[in-house]
């Protein structure tokens, strides 16, 4: 196991070298490639949560409710379009169209608590559940499409 001090030298970072040289670059490099389709990485901060949480199993319902969570305040507070300014004035992003419903659904403010929007998520799960269907279908496929190219290669 390899050790690296932390900046004050009062924690250790403990490595542990089996996890070395397994991330697949060239895939994960295909993932984040389009930046302008966010879903990317709130999918990927979802699952960095979830894991944080010490969670080493979960569906994609807990992934997607995370995202909405996570989701929530730029889009609320900032009222970023995660998918770009529609021009048609229809909003695209089914992440971004998920938070917005909640909003309707639910009224609570650009900055809840992220135990409050989840609390929301779980209320209005019914109401939600065509969304979240959209996102469950379309955000995991397309995220890992760079990790497939290669494997179709082969």
């Amino acid at each position: 196991m390899v050790e690296y001090p932390d900046l004050q030298g009062k924690n250790i970072l403990e490595i542990e070298p089996k996890y070395y040289n397994n991330l697949n670059i060239d895939g994960f490099s295909k993932m984040m490639k389009s930046p302008s389709y966010c879903y990317k990485f709130y999918w990927l901060e979802a699952i960095i949560q979830l894991i944080s949480e010490g969670k080493t199993e979960s569906t994609f319902d807990e992934i997607i409710d995370e995202m909405i969570t996570n989701a929530w305040y730029s889009v609320r507070e900032f009222h970023i379009h995660l998918s770009g300014m529609p021009l048609d004035g229809q909003i695209k992003d089914g992440l971004e169209r998920a938070v917005l419903l909640l909003t309707e659904l639910s009224e609570l403010s650009a900055n809840a608590s992220k135990v409050e929007i989840k609390n929301a998520i779980k209320q209005y799960n019914k109401e939600l559940k065509t969304t979240k269907e959209q996102l469950t279908h379309m955000v995991p496929y397309r995220a890992l499409a760079g990790f497939l190219r290669g494997v179709m290669k082969k």
